[in-house]
């Protein structure tokens, strides 16, 4: 593999993550305002279901911003991973070394991820005559449109693309490693 290579393709990682969590921050921002839900014949937004109408803990609410902070960081990381790439001064052996501890470092990010989406699921929402768990009310046709079930798969979708771009980046890594072991080996 030659560094010029390993350098585009790093440069396109980057890139489409930036893309890729600019819309995932685009679409929690319109999930949480715009999706309108009904309980107990009364509309109200995510946002309002989560952070202000008590029909959800505050445990709920932790987990939602936790999950909006990880997908800015995974923006920061984007970013830092195209300033790596651009600068293209860095010598082989730290190059390699950066891309396998950065996808190995995005793998355990991504299925931090996919658990905040699970405990996101199974938080439960109880209304006093109503109890269901958040992913029950957000499939549940009668409560939500069909919209606000299709924005919340993305969430779990862009985040095994991730988990999946991740192992990627790591095996790049890891095997421009050994061929960069191989050629600097004394015979």
């Amino acid at each position: 593999m030659e560094r010029e290579i390993i350098i585009k393709w790093l440069k396109l990682f980057s890139i489409g993550y930036i893309i890729i969590f600019i819309i995932e921050l685009l679409n929690l921002i319109l999930f949480s305002n715009v999706i309108i839900i009904s309980i107990d014949s009364e509309q109200m937004t995510i946002s309002h279901l989560i952070f202000n109408s008590g029909y959800s803990s505050l445990q709920l609410a932790v987990i939602w911003i936790f999950y909006g902070i990880t997908s800015s960081c995974f923006i920061i990381l984007g970013v830092a991973l195209f300033r790596i790439a651009r600068q293209d001064k860095r010598e082989n052996q730290i190059l390699t070394k950066t891309l396998l501890i950065t996808g190995m470092f995005m793998i355990i990010a991504s299925f931090f991820r996919l658990e905040l989406i699970y405990l996101i699921n199974k938080e439960p929402i109880d209304t006093g005559g109503f109890s269901a768990t958040f992913m029950n009310v957000i499939y549940n046709q009668s409560i939500t449109n069909i919209i606000g079930a299709l924005m919340w798969l993305i969430f779990t979708i862009i985040t095994l693309t991730v988990l999946i771009s991740a192992l990627i980046i790591s095996a790049i890594g890891l095997q421009w490693g050994i061929v960069q072991f191989q050629q600097t080996k004394p015979e």
